[in-house]
């Protein structure tokens, strides 16, 4: 049984959200703004990697947080078709401005498979994986070894996975 204090909220309009905060930017000028110019970390590369690990943070949130009595499978399929149809839309914007092909969900995918792998490396009771995932990003953005895109891997993935978390505890699927 739901709690009262639950939002009632269509399996349409729960999608749109999750997909909306994963494009959703409000964190990364700070990031960007407190990169060191000595990094060696590429500020572009730092702010695609963002996107990329955001989407995949919220996209692993609703796979972790969500019970398969909510919708899971319909959410997750909803979530991913969705984030295809914009990477599709991106990637013909990009390829048209860079005048070559860009295949945005492919890298995507790629990045899934990078922090996926990452992961199962993983002794289940001794590492963070938030931790993991930061090294990774720093080394997708550049610089392995720079703290600021270890940090901000790190706490792009927890702050991600929390936030879906919260908005699921926060809602009931009708």
């Amino acid at each position: 049984m739901a709690s009262s204090s639950k939002k009632s909220v269509a399996i349409e309009e729960v999608v749109r959200s999750l997909v909306s905060f994963s494009f959703r930017r409000d964190e990364l000028n700070p990031i960007l703004d407190g990169l060191p110019s000595d990094s060696g970390v590429n500020p572009v590369k730092l702010e695609y990697e963002f996107n990329f690990l955001k989407i995949i943070s919220a996209g692993w949130g609703i796979s972790f947080y969500m019970t398969e009595g909510d919708c899971k499978k319909s959410v997750s399929e909803m979530y991913w078709n969705r984030i295809y149809e914009i990477s599709r839309n991106i990637s013909s914007s990009a390829s048209t401005s860079l005048g070559r092909k860009l295949e945005y969900f492919e890298i995507l995918q790629n990045r899934i498979d990078v922090y996926a792998t990452a992961l199962s490396a993983l002794d289940s009771d001794a590492a963070d994986p938030g931790a993991v995932i930061g090294q990774n990003f720093a080394r997708l953005c550049g610089n392995e070894k720079d703290a600021h895109a270890v940090m901000c891997g790190q706490k792009t993935f927890s702050d991600s996975i929390l936030c879906v978390k919260s908005y699921l505890d926060s809602i009931e699927i009708v």
